[in-house]
């Protein structure tokens, strides 16, 4: 019989603490770090890195990791920044997409305050034919 591991759960604050602001580390690197399974310290960085905790960036095919420092947090910028429309005259196709895009949220009808719009593109489907229409 084998002396095989049982795979435990790794707490994000294990991965945090592990880890030295500023230092990149890839998955394989943190796992040896706390001593746990793959599955589950994936779990925790995905966790940490939803909440703003860890950084993550694809360094050629792998993912690294990192805790922030002091100086990284206050240059951030903010993400109305960040995703900004550009500010410059739209000539063309952009011009002709931005119209059209413009006129379709003027007839749409206003959303109540914290409600998020979400369209779903499928396949068209023909409107259903009135019964006044049918006899025509």
């Amino acid at each position: 019989m084998t002396n095989a591991r049982r795979p435990t759960a790794v707490s994000r604050a294990a991965v945090i603490g592990s880890m030295v602001p500023g230092t990149r580390y890839a998955l394989h690197q943190i796992t040896k770090r706390v001593d746990g399974s793959i599955p589950n310290v994936q779990a925790a960085l995905a966790d940490c890195v939803a909440r703003g905790v860890l950084r993550k960036a694809m360094s050629g095919k792998r993912a690294v990791y990192w805790v922030p420092t002091e100086e990284e947090i206050q240059n951030e910028q903010p993400d109305a920044k960040r995703y900004a429309s550009p500010q410059a005259t739209l000539q063309g196709y952009e011009a002709t997409m931005r119209r059209f895009q413009d006129l379709c949220m003027a007839t749409r009808p206003p959303r109540p305050a914290g409600q998020t719009i979400r369209s779903v593109i499928g396949p068209m489907q023909k409107a259903p034919v009135r019964p006044d229409e049918a006899d025509a």
